[in-house]
């Protein structure tokens, strides 16, 4: 029910995001730094639903990753980036490939490559986390048969 509109800005590339209160209490997020450098590839946004919970935020897209119910989430943000999908992502998007979008292309996988392994570990983290919430309410589903 909530809506999604064009964002303000465009955002294509890392950029910063932090997890407000309810995102560094939520069980996905944790173990994770309340800063985070994460990959971006939008150009809309959307509302929060009633009844949901912003969990994480950045100055340029305020809606960055919300909890619905006890199981369900949106992010913004790419968690499973590589720079095999940066490079094909950006040959979808800069079609005619002029030396502009390709400089920002090698530009975005050149910082990738220095980050790889910080992203690796934020995402193995986030996965590792989904899998526990998956598996507790597995248990809750079988246990109340």
């Amino acid at each position: 029910g909530a809506e999604v509109t064009k964002a303000p800005h465009k955002e294509i590339g890392f950029s910063d995001v932090r997890l407000t209160t309810f995102g560094q209490k939520d069980p996905l997020f944790q173990g994770l730094e309340r800063f985070l450098t994460v990959y971006q590839w939008h150009e809309d946004t959307f509302d929060i639903p009633e009844r949901g919970f912003l969990l994480a935020s950045s100055d340029q897209c305020v809606h960055q990753a919300f909890r619905f119910g006890r199981y369900a989430y949106g992010l913004q943000f790419h968690l499973e980036i590589t720079d095999q999908n940066i490079r094909e992502w950006a040959q979808r998007y800069f079609p005619k490939a002029d030396q502009e979008s390709l400089a920002m292309t090698e530009q975005m996988i050149a910082s990738y490559g220095r980050r790889k392994e910080k992203f690796k570990k934020q995402a193995i983290l986030v996965y590792n986390n989904f899998l526990q919430l998956i598996e507790r309410k597995d248990r809750e589903c079988c246990a109340s048969r």
